[in-house]
């Protein structure tokens, strides 16, 4: 995973709205990444075989609003400070979503958007076949916390009973302040 990549161009940007991940959020979701990563490679090589494919997580520029290209797959990775089992959904900006539907959607036959979720009691992940997508819903949401109009948008919720776990490691045990 490219460390601190989003930080040097965050610097770099003027953003019209404030830009609220802050060094501590880029760590957990390059804690996200990595694991997943290495999980990846494992993979092949506990069957002794070598990837059939480049399993590296490539970090994408701010443009793509997703965090992560790997092989025929576009990553978005959150983190979220509660268990899994917690809610009944996890949510997501239904701009992400279409932008992760569209971009698997151009990769070909194979692409996929995986939605990477960093929780307290492990990393879990769902990959979105952009031709067959889960069933979802939309409602208004987002963050009310910051007093910012542009945290209010709508949302897609997706069941967490569809979301595998991938490992029990978790971000937030990792001491990012």
């Amino acid at each position: 995973v490219q460390q601190g990549f989003r930080r040097i161009l965050l610097n770099s940007l003027s953003p019209t709205r404030p830009y609220y991940e802050k060094g501590a959020d880029l760590s957990r979701e390059d804690f996200v990444a990595g694991k997943l990563e290495a999980l990846s490679r494992w993979q092949y090589e506990k069957d002794g075989r070598q990837p059939h494919f480049d399993v590296k997580f490539y970090k994408l520029p701010l443009s793509y609003a997703l965090d992560f290209y790997t092989y025929q797959r576009v990553v978005e990775v959150k983190c979220r400070e509660n268990p899994h089992d917690q809610y009944r959904t996890f949510f997501i900006a239904l701009r992400k979503w279409r932008d992760g539907l569209v971009l698997a959607k151009a990769l070909g036959t194979q692409g996929r958007f995986v939605i990477a979720v960093g929780y307290t009691d492990g990393i879990y992940t769902l990959t979105v076949d952009p031709i067959a997508p889960p069933l979802v819903y939309v409602q208004w949401g987002g963050r009310s916390d910051r007093n910012d109009q542009g945290d209010a948008e709508p949302m897609v919720h997706i069941e967490n009973r569809l979301f595998v776990k991938q490992s029990s490691d978790s971000p937030w045990e990792q001491g990012y302040e």
